[in-house]
Order: C-alpha cells, then sequence, then structure tokens
C-alpha cells in the first residue's frame, strides 16, 4: 500500500526506498544487545511483503497458515514464545 501513499512517510515504506534500504544497513551494521526473534505469518494479510518479516541478524520463525490478528491468539505463537521468553529468563518455568 505504500506505493498509493500521499505523503512523504508512507513512500519511505515503499519495498526497495532508499529509507528502508538505510534503515536495513544501520540495523545489520551493528549487533544488537539482545537476541532478537522475529516470529511472523508467511500469510500476513496486512505486512506485505512478507519477507520483510525476516532480519538477517535474527533467529526467524514462521508461523505458517495464520493471518495477522490470527497469530496472537495461536498456540503455535505460544510454542514458539514462551520457551524464547523462558531462555531469556522473562518467563517463569512451569
Amino acid at each position: 500500500l505504500a506505493r498509493c501513499a500521499t505523503g512523504a512517510n508512507g513512500r519511505q515504506m515503499e519495498e526497495g526506498s532508499a529509507f528502508l534500504a538505510a534503515l536495513e544497513r544501520a540495523e545489520s551494521a551493528r549487533k544488537p544487545p539482545a537476541r532478537v526473534v522475529s516470529i511472523y505469518t508467511p500469510h500476513d494479510n496486512m505486512v506485505a511483503p512478507q519477507a520483510s518479516c525476516r532480519l538477517p541478524w535474527a533467529r526467524n520463525v514462521a508461523l505458517p497458515g495464520l493471518g495477522h490478528i490470527a497469530i496472537l491468539e495461536s498456540e503455535a505463537l505460544l510454542g514458539v514464545l514462551l520457551p524464547e521468553l523462558r531462555a531469556a529468563g522473562a518467563a517463569p518455568e512451569r
């Protein structure tokens, strides 16, 4: 939808824009201070292209078959998220 944007900020979000390229370079050049996990759905109906959810410096976990909102209530999300939080010391053990 960024191609349809009328404002500068919307156009910055267009795939292949100089803004997004600069952001990717800046983020890729430094190592994040914390472990990063990108949990996404390749069937997202709001984020496009869905490949933009994959980060080169992160552990990328795809949860196929779920939409943008449905992923929030899925058992699959909990199955990935809770172990990650526990490993980071941010969730209690069962």
